[in-house]
């Protein structure tokens, strides 16, 4: 047994004197045992071969991550984790031709060039990134080399400087290639460490960067370890490289005289634009060269091993993690991660966020200037059991008193040997849930890949559905095809593979129910269909299957006038159902897109307008009539207002997005429409102001039907539009809707709301003298999408396109929202306007774009999303998941939730035909962005 070799060998080994350094064996020693065994019985060396390093990479991966753990236990402690933070002090422009950065000038990211921040911009940073519990600051330039740039070092000295004076963190700079007089400069600033990255093999460098030589980048880490600066050299996995590539990058790194401090191990993180993108978008699945998660925890654990001393730092491309892979990096001996709001120019998991994983984990973050390897880990020894927990490792928990260290070791590995044999036999008799089928959730890598129909099953399968609905239901038409597959506004239209083959038509709920039970049985993909008109992806297919319109199905069954509620089939446009309500003195409350039909608007469980007064879908649907991906047809509820009869099915299919179920028909809330109605708009110095005023009528029990904000850049398209006579304040700006049972009513609240409005430094308040005014006045809101496209189409470019987002946030976090993305759009370079549903905290950060900018426009639309989920709010107010957003799922609400609703899918359609990849992850091999 592997145990008892490892035991044999640090029996052999020399113990003369007390103390950790006396336990290990000099590396030269001729011994018939593993190299795995050499790691651990010697000292630190650099003497390593790449046979060696080879054997530990390919041991088994139990046995390996598990060593790794004992070697981590014997130089770190395992509970506590680096934090760090990186600020991205130069962006951009950088000559050098690395064919997967995205602030090469040499290629076409969108990532504009900019100039060396100032000082006071990353003191702001520095003190935001301690305040949230990071230990080291770190600033990264995108130089090639610091060659004349004698003006730009001694700032960064200053940075560092001021750092670490006024802030006592560890500082680290990547700044390019530095020579031994500026590697001095930043040595006498106080520096801590030097960022300078092998990148991957020495044989795979070619293939990668050819203006930097592999020697060059080896020469810097010299210049700055003989100026006396840690050096944090590491590498990215995923570049297309071989897991000899793993080992021969691993080699370069342990054969170094000085181990590098850090090693930062970064997951490729492709960027559109640039030449490893398309490259490894064109690798096979399966390829060798395609990185695989075990290669990156076989990575971590064999450097763990053969450089025991040197902290292991998760780097770039963390955020793509799940929490539980991050976990067994962890366990293979990564004891440092980078947290914060960006990670030079791609996302980062947030401190918030990281700080709750690690309390989970009863891990802490790490202190500054912490000592590691043998002499910490000497001190341990030296203090005693007292020193670590329980569950700390045997081999730390030695004793002072000790006259010799040689039979703690040995009781050590004992003790570690039963431990692994007790921990296994634990994991088969009480397994961990992620591991075991029965578990309450269900992780994305447990499953296998579903098995959809083959070409000649969808056209049997298609035969089926027409002798069962009718020809007439099923077409071809590419003219059909292409109007179900692009909308004109979503920026996630279906890849040309990913088209349907077919479009099928439903009338009835007996129709969509025969329709599923053939599809069932083929396991045909099905994408259900009203209006259109989602902005997230939600009705594009993304596997070959068929969409099933239900558009069609568009009567109003029932209307219960005593009882205020309708019943209808889910074509059914929330418009018209308005208009036949007209003169029964009732109305339906939801108010989205002019073109929302009710299935659409329960699977995205869509507001609108009016959401302040009467609330989304979910609070406006009282049963649904659904149809199962079996076929199977259940109805939810009865028609009473309450019940606490069994679950709550109806919630559990408003949202869903098509997933679980395909919603035929809903019975509704009607509401009784205001006998009177009037407008009045507000005009706010700022933003913070409109935003006290709206909380202060609500405290006050002022619920307007409708209070829409539209910040400064809105107002100024309104204006350019000249579709009112009235030339509004460019201001933010909120149009408030006020209705009641008479307008004595109607006028005590608008004077309670005038008032308000001008303790709130309001500067015009006008309130309609008619329903003609008050319908102009509100024009300005109602038509603010035809404004915006005026604006842009005039102003920016003809061909300028809109990038329709929301994201949701407490009332009390809406002016700290707007203003930072304000701060964000202006930094972009691009423009936008700003619409909040402010009644419930609901913003629309719309952004223009022009073709070519899309990636750039993205990355825009991602931070705007991460700006509501640091400030408590949600990824989606009213637009849904879809395909777009899918990424933010689990940093809103953690990898468990997600798993709760993935086990929720697969209970329901086990053969995920519904909707499939929309919300999240249902195939383990989807290799989408997000």
């Amino acid at each position: 047994m592997f145990i008892r070799k490892l035991a044999t060998s640090a029996t052999l080994g020399s113990a003369k004197t007390l103390g950790v350094k006396a336990a290990f064996s000099e590396p030269s020693i001729v011994s018939p045992v593993k190299a795995i065994n050499l790691a651990i019985n010697c000292k630190p060396h650099s003497k390593w071969t790449k046979q060696e390093i080879k054997e530990i990479y390919n041991t088994p991966l139990l046995e390996l991550t598990f060593q790794a753990q004992l070697q981590h236990r014997r130089y770190h402690d395992p509970a506590e984790v680096q934090l760090c933070t990186l600020l991205n002090i130069k962006t951009g422009g950088c000559s050098e031709d690395c064919k997967y950065c995205s602030q090469s000038s040499r290629y076409d990211t969108g990532t504009k060039a900019e100039k060396l921040v100032k000082l006071e911009e990353v003191q702001k940073a520095a003190i935001k990134a301690k305040e949230n519990g990071s230990t080291r600051f770190c600033m990264g330039a995108a130089w090639r080399d610091m060659q004349g740039r004698k003006s730009g070092l001694k700032k960064i000295a200053e940075m560092v400087k001021w750092i670490n004076d006024e802030l006592k963190m560890e500082t680290c700079v990547t700044l390019g290639m530095v020579n031994e007089d500026q590697a001095k400069v930043l040595k006498d600033s106080g520096l801590t460490a030097y960022n300078h990255n092998i990148d991957t093999s020495r044989e795979h460098y070619p293939s990668v960067i050819s203006t930097r030589t592999y020697d060059d980048r080896l020469e810097t880490i010299k210049n700055v370890q003989k100026a006396g600066i840690k050096a944090c050299t590491g590498g990215i996995l995923g570049l297309g490289e071989t897991p000899d590539d793993h080992v021969s990058f691993l080699y370069t790194l342990a054969t170094m005289e000085r181990h590098p401090e850090s090693l930062p191990i970064n997951r490729l993180v492709p960027i559109k634009g640039t030449p490893m993108e398309a490259e490894i978008s064109k690798l096979p699945i399966g390829s060798e060269r395609r990185l695989k998660f075990d290669a990156i925890l076989r990575t971590i654990a064999t450097a763990r091993l053969i450089m025991p001393e040197s902290i292991i730092r998760l780097a770039a491309g963390r955020y793509t993690m799940k929490e539980h892979e991050q976990f067994l990096c962890f366990s293979a001996g990564c004891n440092a991660i980078f947290t914060g709001e960006r990670m030079l120019t791609t996302m980062c998991s947030g401190w918030e966020e990281d700080i709750a994983m690690l309390k989970k984990w009863g891990m802490k973050p790490m202190k500054s200037f912490r000592k590691h390897g043998i002499e910490a880990a000497e001190n341990v020894f030296q203090k005693g059991v007292e020193t670590y927990p329980e569950n700390t490792s045997p081999t730390l928990k030695a004793s002072s008193k000790a006259t010799s260290i040689l039979p703690a070791l040995v009781a050590a590995v004992s003790l570690g040997s039963a431990g692994y044999y007790l921990g296994r036999k634990r994991a088969i008799n009480d397994p961990p849930e992620y591991a075991f089928p029965w578990s309450s959730t269900t992780k994305l890598e447990l499953i296998d890949s579903p098995k959809y129909s083959t070409e000649e099953e969808l056209r049997t399968a298609i035969d089926e559905i027409k002798r069962a609905v009718g020809d007439d239901h099923v077409t071809q038409s590419p003219a059909e095809i292409t109007g179900h597959t692009d909308n004109g506004f979503t920026p996630h239209p279906p890849k040309p593979h990913e088209k349907p083959k077919y479009i099928v038509y439903a009338y009835s709920t007996e129709e969509v129910s025969k329709i599923l039970k053939v599809a069932h049985k083929y396991n045909v993909p099905v994408v259900p269909y009203s209006g259109g008109s989602s902005l997230e992806g939600h009705t594009f297919s993304t596997r070959c299957g068929i969409i099933l319109n239900t558009s069609r199905m568009n009567k109003v069954l029932q209307i219960n006038h005593d009882d205020l509620d309708a019943t209808l089939q889910a074509g059914v446009n929330w418009v018209d159902l308005n208009e036949q309500l007209t003169g029964e003195k009732m109305m339906f409350g939801c108010d989205c897109g002019p073109s929302g039909l009710i299935g659409g608007m329960v699977n995205t469980n869509a507001s609108g307008i009016n959401a302040s007064r009467y609330g989304a879908m979910v609070h406006n649907v009282i049963s649904l009539t659904v149809v199962l991906a079996d076929g199977t047809v259940i109805k939810t509820r009865q028609r009473p207002r309450k019940t606490s009869s069994g679950y709550n099915l109806t919630g559990l299919f408003i949202g869903s997005e098509g997933t679980l179920g395909i919603v035929t028909e809903a019975t509704v809330k009607l509401q009784v429409k205001p006998q009177h109605e009037t407008v009045a708009v507000g005009q706010f110095p700022s933003v913070l102001l409109a935003s006290q005023t709206v909380a202060e009528l609500f405290k006050r029990g002022i619920r307007p039907e409708a209070i829409e904000l539209l910040d400064e850049d809105m107002m100024h398209c309104t204006n350019y539009s000249g579709q009112l006579s009235k030339k509004w304040l460019e201001v933010p700006t909120i149009f408030f809707k006020v209705g009641g049972l008479n307008k004595r009513v109607v006028d005590e609240t608008l004077e309670i709301v005038r008032k308000v409005s001008l303790e709130n430094q309001c500067a015009d308040f006008i309130i309609a003298k008619d329903k003609t005014e008050g319908d102009e006045l509100f024009a300005a809101r109602k038509n603010a999408f035809f404004s915006i496209l005026d604006y842009g189409k005039n102003e920016i470019d003809e061909d300028v396109r809109l990038w329709v987002t929301d994201i949701a946030v407490p009332l009390s976090r809406l002016p700290k929202v707007v203003d930072e993305i304000r701060e964000l759009v202006v930094k972009s370079g691009f423009q936008s306007v700003i619409l909040g549903h402010v009644g419930d905290g609901n913003l629309h950060a719309d952004l223009f774009y022009k073709p070519d900018q899309l990636h750039e426009c993205h990355k825009v639309i991602n931070e705007i999303t991460m700006i509501g989920l640091r400030n408590e709010g949600t990824a989606s107010g009213e637009h849904g998941i879809g395909n777009g957003k899918r990424q933010f799922l689990s940093i809103e609400l953690g990898q468990d939730a997600v798993d709760t609703m993935r086990k929720l899918k697969l209970s329901l359609d086990p053969k995920r035909i519904l909707n499939p990849d929309k919300i999240f992850k249902i195939d383990p091999h989807d290799e989408g962005e997000y």
